[in-house]
């Protein structure tokens, strides 16, 4: 039985309607759950195309439906609606069936600021992060050989007086064996007082703070050294790396943490966070052109630098709060990137006027390492490892950068 007109017309308006919704700034929003379109050119040009296709459903609603017009309007709608939703469905299958070497989660998120990233990694079999930590995530236990949870040779006999404590990710823990990283290194060069390493791989500023947070109080005046990747400052903005982790905002001007999700029913953690994204496809070409934007470098995108730039501001500003609260003695670190070694970042950028204008001392690693490779006449490649951790060379180069810092530093006070 053929539809009346006016069945036809009603189904042509009603499909315009939902295709214009679907592409509307809050459609696209919709499909592609947490990595939601804050571009204003982009939201503009979404909003221009809903209109356009509203104008369609009045046309369907006012216009004579001719079989031209009707041929027209059914191309359009396959084009704007029916294709993307094959699409859709075509990659989906793929997806399931694990073919064409799809199961790649940049594809589809930023690693640097999108959970969905890390969490697509976890499903298609990443090895999770251990052992748990209720506060930070994960950790360096505290074990009967190891009572203060630091990378140290097991059997030491804890100081609490006379210490620099060293807090950063992978860069601070260091992927050299000891004696060869940098608390260790730092430790030789001083000289006098004993140096803890409190690096955790993975780690973004915040948890660095609170592993800080949650440390100092065993000790007397102890020194504090921050290391910070420049990119440790994305993971901040993210509650899953790997592994839950808590999770930074800034509302009304404070910041507000929320620990870890850890899970103790019987249901998996992923089960229960399960991706946002709704439109694979549409996830995939948004990422596409994001990364045309930059060049390329994903490090370099401007989705999300706002919010990275506030939280991370907000959680330096309780760190050097905590730390002058206690009357403790404080220096920063910046480690660039092998990676993008000669190419600073916005993150390079932000550090240095964020620690400008909190006056606290810090040490630039790219500034110390260029200063080495003149001297010795060296690259950039004969300071890391192939996995663009420092190797020992590298190492040293910071250690004695924060040694010269410190010493600089307990100079002008008199120690």
């Amino acid at each position: 039985m053929t539809p009346s007109p006016g069945r036809w017309r009603a189904l042509l308006v009603a499909t315009w309607l939902l295709t214009a919704a679907l592409w509307s700034p809050w459609g696209l929003d919709w499909l592609l759950g947490e990595g939601q379109i804050e571009e204003p050119s982009w939201r503009t040009w979404a909003g221009g195309a809903a209109v356009v296709m509203m104008g369609g459903a009045v046309l369907a609603l006012l216009a004579p439906l001719s079989k031209t017009v009707m041929r027209a309007h059914t191309a359009l709608i396959m084009t704007l609606l029916v294709g993307p939703i094959l699409g859709e469905g075509l990659l989906r299958l793929c997806l399931a069936a694990d073919l064409g070497d799809l199961r790649q989660p940049k594809l589809f998120a930023d690693p640097y600021t999108e959970d969905d990233h890390w969490k697509l990694k976890r499903r298609w079999g990443e090895t999770i992060r251990t052992p748990p930590d209720p506060l930070m995530g994960w950790s360096t236990p505290k074990l009967v050989r190891n009572p203060l949870g630091v990378l140290r040779p097991f059997g030491y006999e804890p100081q609490t007086e006379n210490v620099v404590l060293c807090f950063g990710d992978s860069f601070m823990a260091g992927r050299t064996p000891h004696p060869g990283k940098i608390p260790d290194l730092l430790e030789e060069r001083l000289g006098g007082p004993t140096v803890y390493n409190y690096g955790v791989g993975g780690f973004g500023v915040g948890q660095m703070y609170l592993r800080f947070r949650e440390a100092y109080p065993a000790f007397v005046d102890p020194v504090i050294v921050v290391g910070l990747l420049t990119r440790d400052l994305d993971r901040t903005v993210l509650s899953v790396r790997g592994a839950p982790k808590p999770s930074f905002e800034v509302e009304g001007g404070e910041l507000l943490i929320t620990p870890p999700t850890l899970v103790t029913t019987g249901e998996s953690w992923d089960a229960l966070n399960p991706p946002s994204i709704r439109s694979y496809l549409l996830a995939m070409v948004v990422r596409r052109l994001r990364r045309l934007a930059a060049d390329g470098r994903s490090d370099e995108l401007m989705y999300g630098r706002e919010k990275k730039c506030l939280v991370n501001s907000a959680v330096l500003e309780a760190l050097v709060a905590e730390a002058r609260a206690h009357d403790l003695q404080l220096v920063f670190v910046s480690f660039p990137p092998a990676q993008n070694f000669g190419k600073p970042s916005w993150r390079d950028e932000f550090l240095q006027a964020k620690f400008k204008e909190l006056r606290v001392p810090f040490v630039q690693g790219r500034k110390a390492l260029r200063a080495d490779m003149k001297a010795k006449g060296l690259e950039v490649g004969d300071y890391y490892l192939p996995d663009n951790h420092p190797n020992e060379a590298g190492n040293r180069v910071f250690a004695d950068a924060i040694a010269a810092r410190l010493e600089k530093l307990w100079a002008s006070k008199g120690r």
